[in-house]
């Protein structure tokens, strides 16, 4: 379970907002109680510059997503894509049984399934 936040993180907040960013870090943190190494952690994790000048919390800002291949990427030109092409051996973990299949192996492999 996650550490609870604390409430004096959201106070420093308010208090640094009300003075729209014109008070330092030991001013909050002597008014808290806390140290100012903490409350320049919380500026920094919850980026209070950006919530000053947007007005929107850290947490609600919807970044985009850097997911796939760089803009002008020819790597996969001509791949259709889905599915490996047939025979392929992107399962095989080592090359083992591809050289050596050992008979009892190959009974259980084909034998009919009776049982199921």
């Amino acid at each position: 379970m996650a550490k609870a936040r604390s409430p004096n993180r959201e106070r420093a907040l308010q208090i640094w907002l009300e003075r729209k960013g014109d008070i330092t870090n030991r001013e909050l943190a002597e008014l808290l109680g806390e140290k100012e190494k903490t409350i320049s952690n919380w500026k920094s994790r919850d980026q209070w510059n950006v919530v000053l000048q947007t007005g929107e919390c850290s947490t609600t800002i919807k970044r985009e997503s850097k997911a796939g291949a760089p803009k002008g990427n020819k790597n996969a030109v001509g791949n259709s894509g889905g599915a490996a092409p047939k025979r392929n051996s992107n399962a095989v973990t080592h090359g083992f049984f591809r050289k050596f299949f050992p008979d009892e192996t190959l009974e259980i492999t084909f034998k009919p399934r009776n049982w199921i």
